[in-house]
């Protein structure tokens, strides 16, 4: 993980305070492939969109301070979770404007290709997710990607990201990256010196 914050981002220069109950996943849906272009999109001051983490098939990046209010799930849930946004591939391609259904015959996911590029954003999400756990104490049974919030109100209505998910079956559904999310938090923790800086940072930003 790096740490780099939304320095730009009014959710971060104007900060509202939360205790998270859940974790929000979601994914991009617009071809935004990598977390540094979603990052210099979203650093703006103009821009009503914010999250707390970046994800792509590299690694991924905490954008704001956990008990940072983000714009991400919509007014009725962004008290109420941290979230951060999967990357889609570049080759990925939809069937409909509204990035809901992928067009199978341009993205397989029984290509090699896919499935590679697939895993490694999916387990880069679940160290994501595990981290935001551990140091929020949000239960993994509290990981909930953007379409399950909306199934209990508390969220808009997005696809996101049970439409991607589920082409790759069971293993990769939501439970089963609930369960991942669950067995990474017995993993001994990791003591990062970029985590230490950005608290110190996040602390004199209050201050000043």
């Amino acid at each position: 993980m790096e740490i780099r914050y939304l320095e730009r981002n009014k959710t971060y220069t104007s900060p509202q305070r939360i205790r998270p109950v859940y974790v929000a996943v979601h994914s991009t849906g617009s071809g935004v492939t990598n977390r540094t272009v979603l990052f210099n999109a979203w650093n703006n001051p103009g821009v009503k969109l914010s999250c707390h983490a970046m994800v792509d098939d590299e690694g991924w990046t905490l954008t704001l301070p956990l008990d940072y209010k983000g714009w991400h799930v919509g007014s009725r849930g962004n008290g109420l979770c941290v979230g951060f946004e999967i990357c889609e591939p570049p080759f990925i391609r939809y069937a409909d404007d509204a990035h809901t259904r992928i067009n199978l015959e341009q993205y397989n996911p029984k290509d090699a290709r896919v499935l590679t590029d697939f895993k490694k954003r999916w387990a880069n999400a679940v160290d994501c997710a595990a981290y935001m756990c551990r140091e929020s104490g949000i239960m993994p049974e509290h990981v909930l990607c953007h379409a399950e919030l909306f199934a209990i109100e508390r969220a808009t209505n997005h696809a996101d990201v049970l439409h991607w998910f589920t082409l790759f079956g069971d293993r990769y559904g939501m439970d089963y990256f609930r369960a991942a999310v669950k067995a990474a938090l017995q993993k001994p923790k990791t003591t990062a010196k970029n985590v230490r800086r950005a608290r110190r940072r996040t602390i004199e930003h209050v201050i000043n």
